[in-house]
């Protein structure tokens, strides 16, 4: 009697004959059928653990199932099938150009380039059809390019920023110089008047500063009276 296989079961020709079904519905662009032939399969599968004898067939249905509904528009349940796929078998090769795509969709170009490229060398190892190949090396360009483009655009509005701060911090400082300038010419002006002044006109500038009076007088003002006890200020003294 011979042996059964080892990844062989009670449901396995099921399996495999709903996995043919799936596809040839994929093939004739029946997208919403072949993803309903596939869950059929997945659920017939029921808890599969990664590693066990069934685990590659329902990885094999899960990225099918993912790619039938890349196709419907329902992103977020093909990434969740593509990381199921993975998660049951690693060396999944198409699983990883799904979750590339889908992170290449959000705009995530270096995770979705990273795990387009390690799917391309799963694919090449593993001796996959060269049209599968090919679907990686278009999708790796055309991340790229996004990638590039995106990053160019970015630079883009960083330099225009940088320009505008350049320009507001030189006027800034322009600012500054021309009010210190001005302040300047200020005080040469005012000391080239004073230096102008009659010597005696300069000697006889003081501040009128209040004396404080003796006990019993009364108090006197400046210099008209009684020597100022205090000094003038800096303005008025002379230098």
């Amino acid at each position: 009697m011979a042996r059964t296989p080892p990844d062989a079961g009670p449901g396995t020709a099921t399996l495999l004959r709903i996995k043919e079904t799936g596809n040839t519905l994929f093939a004739r662009a029946k997208w919403a059928a072949a993803a309903d032939a596939y869950t059929e399969g997945i659920a017939l599968c029921g808890a599969v653990l990664p590693g066990s004898p069934a685990a590659g067939t329902a990885s094999t249905l899960y990225s099918n199932r993912s790619q039938c509904r890349r196709l419907l528009g329902d992103h977020d349940a093909m990434e969740s099938d593509a990381v199921a796929a993975r998660s049951l078998d690693p060396m999944n090769a198409k699983a990883h150009w799904l979750i590339g795509c889908a992170f290449l969709r959000r705009e995530e170009y270096a995770v979705g380039v990273r795990h387009l490229e390690k799917g391309l060398e799963m694919a090449r190892r593993t001796h996959r059809p060269p049209a599968l190949l090919r679907e990686f090396e278009v999708a790796i360009a055309t991340g790229r390019a996004d990638w590039h483009h995106s990053s160019t655009a970015e630079d883009r509005i960083n330099d225009v920023l940088l320009h505008s701060y350049c320009v507001s911090a030189m006027e800034t400082q322009l600012a500054a110089r021309l009010c210190a300038a001005a302040a300047a010419s200020a005080a040469r002006d005012a000391a080239s008047s004073l230096a102008g002044a009659p010597a005696a006109m300069r000697r006889s500038v003081r501040c009128s500063v209040v004396v404080p009076p003796v006990a019993g007088e009364a108090p006197t003002m400046g210099d008209r009276d009684v020597a100022p006890r205090a000094p003038c200020c800096w303005a008025a003294s002379p230098r």
